[in-house]
């Protein structure tokens, strides 16, 4: 009965794969019988006939096709989320920068813009981090692969392009674009490539 019960489990257990239906408990409780079943095997104290084994391995051989399709699928997601946030990061900046250097007198208004530059990079930064708090590799968050003197860089380079008095307001804005640009696909290549280097320790492994 044990046995005829195992193998009505496995083809549920198949058939749920294929259907999506909670994956990750589907998973669960797969390794956690295919344990139960070994622990058996190794003690001898019961033995599988061919059918629950060649229902073992059709699982075994539906789960790589699975597990693999998922791994190249939150890959890509992870990478697009990687990219999206910086874009959005840089749009953001430019943006809020621009309106500052067409809007305001510079001079004037120096103490306000310096606070306004400082409030807007830290929101900025820490929305990049809640973005990327979303993906995970290997169980490390992407988030961990961004740095805290990004701030301070980012700020540095606005400031200075900002009060430029040697600049006209279209040059300004062409330089913080050029700046900008380099500066934050720079970033955005230390995440992708820290999160590519941690995808193959994980598969190295």
């Amino acid at each position: 009965m044990i046995i005829v019960a195992f193998i009505i489990f496995m083809e549920i257990l198949l058939q749920s794969l294929k259907l999506g239906i909670a994956p990750s408990i589907v998973v669960a409780v797969y390794l956690l019988i295919n344990k139960i079943i070994e622990d058996r095997k190794e003690s001898k104290q019961a033995k599988l006939n061919s059918q629950v084994i060649e229902s073992f391995a059709k699982l075994n051989n539906f789960l790589d096709y699975f597990t693999k399709n998922i791994i190249n699928k939150e890959v890509d997601k992870c990478e697009v989320g990687i990219r999206h946030s910086f874009d959005k990061l840089k749009s953001t900046l430019l943006q809020e920068s621009i309106i500052i250097i067409i809007n305001n007198n510079i001079v004037a208004n120096k103490k306000n813009i310096i606070t306004n530059i400082q409030h807007l990079i830290n929101g900025e930064y820490y929305v990049l981090k809640n973005n990327l708090n979303l993906y995970t590799t290997h169980f490390v968050n992407i988030s961990d692969f961004i740095s805290e003197e990004w701030k301070q860089e980012l700020y540095d380079d606005i400031i200075d392009i900002i009060f430029n008095t040697e600049f006209t307001k279209d040059q300004k804005i062409y330089s913080l674009q050029s700046k900008l640009d380099s500066v934050i696909n720079e970033y955005k290549n230390i995440v992708l490539s820290s999160n590519l280097n941690k995808l193959n320790d994980g598969t190295d492994r």
